[in-house]
């Protein structure tokens, strides 16, 4: 019988990924948690502590540690305490993508490849959805509202389908496009994905993954010029389709673009502006440490951070401010912000100093835009703390830095 080795355990855990994202929390949370402890056993076997250095390694450590420091001060210390204890298995990672799983082409090129397959399926089932009413998993939509416009969950059972393959699309998409350049057939191919992605995530009904969705074509557009043609038809015939589905179904353009509109222009009044305006309040009070982690909800309804009417605690106020910025400021405080700054800081200026790998490898560029949506400041977001929508960001980061070494040292 052959010995399965570590490394080959590891490797798949992280190959698998993008499908068994499906299966939550344990289809994020256990292969994360998995591969970090294999890696710090590997580290300590093997006395390889080398992946201390990385300046963005120091800086997270620091940031933990601080976290866990805030935490004994926290109102509620065991919420605070082991939110920031456990935060620590998505840095370690991201570290061991760099400087392990994803080291070697072959093992990038498979994650590259199941990754097209789950986002393929993901567009596909949420269209299936759509026309037939449940999923493939039997999964129904579910009504927002009055119950005049449903919203998609595809195969993850949760209004979520339209914003995570939207994190998780670009690597895909942008490699499916470059293939043109290697036989003309791909085009459609390519068209008919950006297409099916487009239209699954307007029908979605989610709003913020069609804007950064939007984003993320445009900026694939601009950068990516081996992918520039399948990227511009696909995106016209996007736009069409979302025109005859308007027409079709006019509460989905009421919905997608009428409110979007109205939010947008209202920002500060809407529930997602409340929400960011209460943690803000919250800041200001709490400027240098902010409340602890993950005690946002519990301090947010206090009358010295807004009205405490039961219409206005409906809208300021939630489990987390649905801005990642906006968390970090209220729960970590200015010290907690500097320091995930100064963290993004260094990963975009590896990313500068590559960048032109960055915009003529479509993979790595794919996945560049995945971290940038991510991170867009304005975007309404998740909890950064929770598995299902960090994991997701680490993935991509972790695998930016490992794709941006790979080439960089097949190109010296």
């Amino acid at each position: 019988m052959p010995k399965i080795s570590l490394d080959a355990v590891a490797r798949w855990l992280v190959i698998i990924l993008p499908v068994s994202m499906i299966i939550a929390p344990a289809g994020v949370e256990v292969p994360v948690a998995l591969v970090g402890l294999m890696f710090l056993y590997r580290s300590f076997r093997m006395k390889d502590w080398a992946w201390l250095r990385y300046d963005w390694v120091r800086i997270l450590s620091v940031l933990w540690v601080y976290l866990l420091v805030r935490s004994l001060f926290a109102e509620h210390m065991d919420d605070a305490l082991s939110r920031s204890a456990s935060w620590v298995r998505y840095p370690i990672f991201a570290i061991a993508l760099v400087h392990w799983v994803l080291k070697d082409a072959l093992t990038q090129q498979r994650l590259l490849k199941v990754l097209i397959g789950a986002t393929v399926f993901y567009v596909a089932d949420a269209i299936f959805q759509y026309f037939v009413g449940v999923d493939v998993f039997g999964y129904k939509q579910m009504p927002y509202g009055s119950g005049e416009v449903m919203r998609l969950t595809g195969p993850f059972g949760e209004t979520r389908v339209g914003i995570i393959t939207t994190w998780l699309i670009f690597p895909a998409l942008l490699y499916v496009a470059s293939l043109r350049t290697q036989n003309r057939a791909w085009v459609f191919a390519a068209v008919a994905f950006i297409l099916g992605y487009l239209a699954a995530v307007y029908v979605s009904g989610e709003r913020m993954a069609l804007l950064l969705g939007i984003m993320g074509v445009t900026i694939s557009f601009i950068f990516v010029r081996v992918a520039r043609l399948p990227i511009f038809i696909g995106a016209l015939c996007g736009v069409a389709a979302m025109l005859a589905i308007n027409a079709a179904q006019p509460n989905m353009a009421d919905r997608q673009i009428d409110q979007s509109r109205t939010e947008i222009a209202g920002y500060t009044q809407s529930a997602y502006g409340q929400l960011v305006i209460s943690a803000l309040n919250i800041w200001k009070e709490n400027p240098l440490f902010g409340v602890g982690l993950k005690h946002f909800r519990s301090a947010c309804p206090d009358a010295k951070y807004g009205d405490t009417s039961k219409k206005a605690l409906y809208m300021r106020c939630s489990l987390h401010p649905h801005n990642m910025y906006a968390e970090w400021l209220a729960e970590a405080g200015g010290v907690g912000m500097l320091l995930m700054l100064a963290t993004i800081a260094v990963w975009f200026s590896a990313t500068l100093r590559h960048f032109r790998l960055t915009v003529t490898d479509p993979v790595l560029a794919g996945i560049t835009i995945g971290v940038i949506i991510k991170l867009w400041p304005l975007a309404a977001t998740s909890s950064f703390f929770v598995g299902w929508s960090a994991v997701p960001f680490w993935l991509f980061v972790g695998w930016m830095l490992a794709r941006q070494q790979l080439l960089g040292s097949q190109s010296s």
